[in-house]
């Protein structure tokens, strides 16, 4: 498993399955972002190029990028310091599911984008077969977008933590069913509808179109339990309630 690790002193590694289109800013978006990766400060396993939720019902702006406790996977970096822990009992197969799992991934978190940088074009397969209809919607970023020259502090855990707190704090609590239909308070821009368990996750999800998917107790592509898309040209934030979120 991944021998240039073992046989080289590289310190960074980009992972991509052989079915997967590349966006033309992918390699930016990589590069801008491993500062990041590299920092143990921002408790990173890795930066991914895939949103879960990145169909084009659901995505507005492509230079907006996340943080995440979900291993996304689909076109992904890790560097030395993940192989060196992790490399020792890496599995031979299935091992996107097994860095999901408490023991590897330890807490660690992951940078994902709003719009992805890969299409997975592939036709069988077993997450083809279960996410069809959310795989085929994906839409794959082809407008490049100039990360090297962008900040990426806001991305910090000090920075990035504080402000989605207050971004879910101002935004109104709505329904998921008003959430979808689009009746909203006047001038909304940001909304939230909570859920107290994953059961009530997975209904709600459903209700508004989106991934309702959790592995390992956490949803696919969220951060403390919230779970960020836009609908109708609003960022709706499906979370748990604010003082259960641990921001």
């Amino acid at each position: 498993a991944l021998p240039i690790l073992e046989t080289t002193r590289v310190q960074r590694v980009i992972m991509l399955e052989e079915d997967l289109e590349i966006a033309p800013d992918f390699f930016d978006y990589f590069a801008a972002t491993a500062p990041l990766l590299d920092d143990p400060a921002e408790n990173l396993l890795g930066v991914s190029a895939w949103n879960d939720n990145g169909q084009e019902g659901h995505i507005k702006d492509a230079a907006k990028l996340y943080r995440s406790d979900f291993f996304p996977g689909l076109g992904w970096m890790m560097n030395r310091a993940v192989w060196e822990d992790l490399g020792p009992k890496w599995p031979k197969a299935y091992w996107d599911d097994w860095l999901r799992e408490p023991p590897q991934r330890k807490g660690r978190q992951f940078i994902r984008p709003e719009v992805c940088r890969t299409y997975h074009f592939a036709t069988k397969g077993t997450s083809n077969n279960e996410f069809s209809h959310f795989l085929t919607e994906i839409r794959l970023n082809k407008d490049p977008v100039p990360f090297r020259s962008m900040n990426m502090n806001y991305l910090r855990r000090s920075v990035y933590d504080p402000a989605l707190m207050a971004e879910l704090t101002s935004a109104p609590l709505v329904h998921a069913t008003q959430a979808r239909n689009g009746d909203l308070p006047a001038g909304a821009t940001s909304v939230r509808v909570e859920y107290r368990d994953n059961r009530e996750f997975e209904m709600l999800s459903r209700q508004l179109g989106i991934m309702d998917n959790i592995k390992a107790n956490v949803p696919r592509a969220a951060y403390h339990g919230v779970v960020t898309v836009n609908i109708r040209g609003v960022q709706v934030h499906v979370t748990l309630p604010l003082d259960r979120t641990g921001l």
